[in-house]
């Protein structure tokens, strides 16, 4: 009897590891799809800025001049910025409704 006994709970254990690794797995896929969507290139791109600055700052700052370094950083950033932005304006360009045209009548010659 206590051989069944223990046979049985050893069984049931294997179901609930069973049911618990599928829900794990369907967990984990589910917060995977999560974080691939959660990276869009808006994002790409200011973790690569952050992550680039940080790296960056980290040692070239000690061998270089900081004055100098600091302005080489200032005209990149500020070329990049103005990338985007020219790039922002001409997406609503493209996007904005054309103002429409009064309809004229033709003139004669005079």
């Amino acid at each position: 009897m206590r051989l069944t006994r223990q046979l049985q709970r050893v069984q049931r254990a294997e179901r609930v590891f069973e049911a618990l690794q599928q829900q794990t797995l369907a967990h984990w896929q589910g917060a995977l799809a999560s974080w691939r969507r959660a990276w869009t290139p808006g994002r790409i791109v200011a973790a690569g800025l952050v992550l680039g600055l940080a790296l960056g700052r980290a040692r070239p700052v000690r061998w270089a001049g900081r004055a100098s370094s600091a302005l080489r950083l200032l005209g990149t950033l500020s070329g990049l910025v103005a990338g985007a932005e020219a790039q922002l304006a001409a997406l609503r360009a493209a996007t904005a409704p054309r103002p429409s045209t009064p309809a004229t009548e033709p003139t004669e010659p005079a």
